[in-house]
Parts: C-alpha cells; sequence; structure tokens
C-alpha cells in the first residue's frame, strides 16, 4: 500500500513558507540598514558580533549578457551544444473551497521550491 501525504503535512509546509518569507523580508530590510550605516562609515558596537562589508566583482553570464557579447546567432549556436539539465520542483497549493486543482488558477498560497530558468 502506497503511503498518503497527510493534509496536516502539507499545512504545515505551507505555514513555514509563509514564515520564511517574512523573515525573509525583514531580514533584508536589516541588511540594507546595515548596510547602508556600514557604508556611512557607522562604527559597530563592542562585542562578539562583528560586522563588515566585503565588496567585490562578479561575471555573470545571463543569456542578454552573452547575447549582448557574441550576438543571437552565436548565443543560440553554443545553447545547442550544451545538454538541458534536468530539474524537479515541489509545488504545494491551498486550493479555494470547491474547486479542484485544475480549475482554480488563483490559490490562496502558493509555494514553488525553484527557481524559474531564464535560459529557456
Amino acid at each position: 500500500m502506497k503511503h498518503k501525504i497527510s493534509q496536516v503535512t502539507l499545512a504545515h509546509y505551507l505555514s513555514l513558507f509563509a514564515q520564511e518569507k517574512e523573515t525573509r523580508a525583514v531580514r533584508k530590510g536589516l541588511q540594507d540598514q546595515i548596510t547602508a550605516m556600514l557604508r556611512g562609515g557607522a562604527a559597530v558596537e563592542a562585542g562578539p558580533i562583528e560586522a563588515r562589508l566585503i565588496e567585490y566583482t562578479s561575471v555573470n553570464f545571463t543569456k542578454a549578457n552573452l547575447i549582448a557579447a557574441i550576438g543571437q546567432q552565436r548565443f543560440e549556436l553554443l545553447r545547442s551544444k550544451v545538454e538541458p539539465t534536468p530539474h524537479s520542483r515541489l509545488r504545494i497549493a491551498k486550493h479555494k473551497e470547491g474547486t479542484n486543482s485544475k480549475a482554480n488558477k488563483k490559490q490562496d498560497a502558493v509555494c514553488q521550491d525553484f527557481v524559474e530558468d531564464e535560459w529557456q
């Protein structure tokens, strides 16, 4: 007999996802505030926790950057030589009452643990 994933488990997952989004937003706000203060020359209070700003540069190979550098035709040729990478994603959604998953395009809560691939 196959096991079933309970509604309690799915609801718990959705609630954790919502908490994570909230926490991420608060953390991002604090990160921006601390970064601005460090850039402005603020000192860090003495104690066991330190904060410093580490600045660096990097090269990002995005689709737009590559097309700008080598052109659309060469980009498509290069892309055709690379094997696709298989991905999977978990999507959990809360339905509105009285609808099924196909009929309900706008769910109350949706979480997807993946990043859209801009290269597709």
